[in-house]
């Protein structure tokens, strides 16, 4: 809980900066950078187009979504294999694709990347809210049965609350 507070905290205060850069095919590209992290939040301007990958359909939209976000993990401040697949939708031709960072398998807390995709193949907006250095051990210190007990402990009896094993 409290890693979590920290986080929310720091993302409630998040200070972003403007600056152009380049991609990694030397296109000039505006990002909205988190002054605390130094990853980017929000990506306009990237000159890629997703037929580089392939046709993208339900079947391979995480498969070729995986391609990209490896391709541009530099760029991201990200690392492609703490990225879970949460979802991709088709809207009137529109894909939109959102991943989940993770860290030791937990989810991170409102730390995710999302991008869009026109029906031309090409990427509308790249959106990034991640940590990129986390460094804090996920495994837990303590057993669920301990947490059962301390919930039990504190939470038993309150109005509305019900205890369940």
């Amino acid at each position: 809980i409290i890693i979590m507070l920290i986080l929310l905290f720091n993302y409630m205060f998040a200070q972003h900066t403007w600056m152009d850069t380049t991609d990694t095919l030397g296109n000039v590209i505006r990002m909205k950078v988190d002054d605390k992290t130094g990853s980017p939040h929000r990506i306009y301007g990237l000159d890629v187009n997703f037929s580089r990958y392939g046709h993208i359909n339900e079947q391979n939209v995480q498969g070729l979504s995986r391609q990209f976000l490896t391709e541009y993990a530099e760029l991201l401040k990200i690392q492609p294999g703490a990225l879970k697949f949460e979802k991709a939708k088709n809207r009137k031709g529109r894909w939109y694709i959102n991943f989940r960072q993770q860290h030791g398998g937990v989810p991170v807390y409102r730390a995710n990347v999302g991008f869009t995709i026109h029906e031309n193949g090409n990427v509308v907006l790249v959106g990034s809210d991640t940590y990129p250095d986390i460094s804090i051990n996920a495994t837990p210190s303590i057993s669920s049965g301990e947490v059962l007990n301390i919930a039990k402990s504190n939470f038993a009896g309150l109005s509305g609350t019900e205890v369940d094993p």
